[in-house]
């Protein structure tokens, strides 16, 4: 569930209130004469002058921005970035050239011990998710967890992982947020092993996509991108079953950037 500050409710009632006093500043001049407008009738109607904020504009700001999709990014859009994973995340590091981007993954990553592990972020120290997010301040903040937690109690961890999003956009309130779904495994391996099969990861990705409310926090799932066409990784793409093979993380990095927002406002 979506949690907003205490500023944040604050200014949500005082919408309510000016609105309530608009809506009576009406009803009360509607004996005058047809040009008599009140503060709040102005407000309502965007009519007060420039420099002042009218009541459509709080609230507009309330709501939060207007976002709308990029024809594509470019590779500075991961400049003031975040990746948040496991294998597949260190993938588009290595291979897939995510510019100056912060990494903050491991080939064992999952919800259940991401703010227990400490990772080396570029050149410095190891260090922990939460000190990072503590240190640096990010615009975007990219999440693909989910795979390594198949075997695990699905309630659970969606309520970790929950958690997770939860404590991110806490510490990080002015970053939009990308929930990554989970890529699928090839046919093979879904009817092979029980645990990693499709219908478990398309699961777990619909679950992910709900904790997403399309203002700051945005699902975008790349399963488009390497399927088979019948809800596989197709096998043309990887030699284990599970993984792009190197080639073709440069090609999933920019289909992220084709898939990158912008203020629309």
């Amino acid at each position: 569930m979506r949690r907003y500050s205490y500023t944040t409710m604050l200014a949500a009632s005082l919408c309510l209130a000016l609105a309530a006093w608009g809506i009576l500043s009406i009803v009360k001049n509607s004996t005058k004469e047809p040009w008599t407008v009140s503060v709040a009738d102005a407000a309502i109607s965007g009519e007060i002058g420039s420099g002042q904020k009218t009541l459509a504009g709080m609230c507009g700001d309330i709501q939060g921005k207007k976002w709308k999709k990029k024809k594509k990014a470019t590779r500075a859009y991961f400049d003031d970035a975040l990746f948040i994973g496991d294998s597949r995340t260190v993938g588009l590091s290595e291979y897939g050239n995510l510019g100056k981007a912060d990494v903050f993954a491991d080939s064992g990553m999952s919800v259940y011990k991401i703010f227990d592990t400490k990772i080396q972020v570029h050149s410095g120290k190891k260090t922990d998710l939460e000190s990072l997010l503590k240190k640096k301040n990010y615009g975007k903040i990219y999440i693909m967890l989910g795979i390594n937690e198949m075997g695990y109690s699905y309630d659970k961890t969606m309520d970790k992982y929950e958690e997770l999003v939860n404590k991110v956009h806490k510490m990080q309130p002015d970053a939009l947020m990308y929930l990554e779904a989970n890529l699928h495994v090839t046919k093979k391996k879904s009817k092979a092993n029980r645990i990693y099969s499709n219908k478990k990861i398309d699961r777990m990705n619909q679950a992910i996509k709900k904790l997403a409310n399309d203002t700051d926090i945005f699902y975008i799932d790349v399963n488009e991108r390497f399927d088979d066409g019948k809800g596989n990784l197709d096998k043309k793409y990887t030699a284990d079953d599970s993984h792009p093979l190197g080639k073709y993380y440069a090609d999933w990095v920019d289909w992220i950037l084709s898939e990158a927002v912008e203020d629309g406002v």
